[in-house]
């Protein structure tokens, strides 16, 4: 017998994106959290976690949670946004400056009135799943007998 395997088919990437991938796509962005974590060169990487859907002619293209935005000047973008309402969503494109720095560009209005018909979708996409109902009844107790 081999003393090792080889590794077999690599899994399918679901759900992964990455801002840079995200450049001139029209988005839906929900900023959740900001935060600041020491990056491979030692110095602080600041950045704001965010549910991300990609949106196109035919609907919903990708979406992902979870998606780490740190491009310099749309950080204050979404922090505005996410302070002044929580939970909110952004729309935008993430654009290329002649200077390569990256700012978020509102919709067209048509951009705008496909976006706004797409939103139940998109917070549907990122709703929390329900929680079913247990058929299991919970013990009765009688009082002062509670394990709690």
């Amino acid at each position: 017998m081999a003393e090792f395997m080889d590794p077999g088919d690599p899994g399918e990437l679901k759900g992964q994106i990455r801002a840079k991938d995200l450049i001139n796509k029209p988005l839906l962005i929900q900023p959740v959290r900001e935060d600041r974590v020491e990056g491979q060169d030692g110095k602080p990487w600041h950045f704001v976690e965010c549910n991300v859907a990609v949106i196109g002619m035919g609907g919903v293209e990708d979406h992902a949670a979870g998606v780490r935005i740190s491009w310099v000047r749309v950080l204050p973008q979404l922090t505005q946004r996410m302070n002044e309402s929580p939970g909110t969503w952004v729309g935008g494109i993430p654009k290329v400056q002649p200077d390569n720095s990256v700012i978020l560009t509102p919709f067209a209005e048509r951009g705008r009135a496909a976006a706004t018909e797409l939103m139940p979708k998109v917070k549907a996409l990122f709703a929390p799943a329900p929680v079913a109902p247990s058929d299991e009844m919970p013990p009765a107790y009688e009082p002062g007998e509670e394990p709690f």
